[in-house]
């Protein structure tokens, strides 16, 4: 949703707000209705009305097309077989990716990203792992298993797998007392 749909339905849901305002205020015997009709007949053929009418009615029309458009599809990547195309949302690889990620031992906490780029997939990490865990080796070993069991999976090409570390997480040690 743009800002400017954004900004027609708080439009729209002001002018409900005042219509709402004045049915309570008429109804109750808060307001004059014979003031306001006086107000409203002394604009009665003026341009104003009519360009306010049309413009309500565009908003509306808009406000309507918000609610019943379809929902995009959300961005896929195609593999192509003898059969036809394979979609995949990048959704589905991020599961897949996370997935993997959480069955190392050292993983405490996974985040992943997956993009799509000219020379294939990337795939990036923000990892949060245990004190005890090799940095180097881990992120090497991580980097290789998601390039092969993805591709595995998806038969989609891995171009490049970024790893950040965001913490380095202390194991909670066990107190007796």
């Amino acid at each position: 949703m743009t800002v400017i749909d954004k900004f027609f339905i708080l439009f729209i849901d002001l002018i409900i707000m005042i219509f709402s305002i004045l049915l309570v205020g008429i109804y109750s015997g808060l307001l004059d209705l014979s003031y306001l009709t006086n107000l409203v007949q002394g604009y009665s053929q003026g341009i104003e009305g009519i360009v306010v009418g049309v413009v309500l009615f565009l908003i509306s029309v808009r406000v309507l097309q918000l609610f019943f458009r379809r929902k995009k599809v959300k961005q896929t990547v195609i593999t192509t077989n003898q059969l036809g195309n394979i979609n995949i949302t990048l959704e589905a690889i991020n599961d897949l990716v996370q997935d993997i990620v959480r069955k190392e031992t050292s993983v405490k906490d996974v985040n992943s990203r997956i993009k799509v780029r000219e020379d294939g997939v990337h795939i990036y990490l923000n990892l949060i792992v245990g004190i005890k865990s090799s940095i180097p080796e881990l992120s090497e070993r991580i980097q290789k298993l998601l390039k092969v069991k993805v591709t595995e999976s998806t038969g989609v090409d891995i171009s490049k797998v970024e790893i950040m570390i965001k913490e380095i997480n202390k194991e909670a040690r066990m107190r007796v007392e």
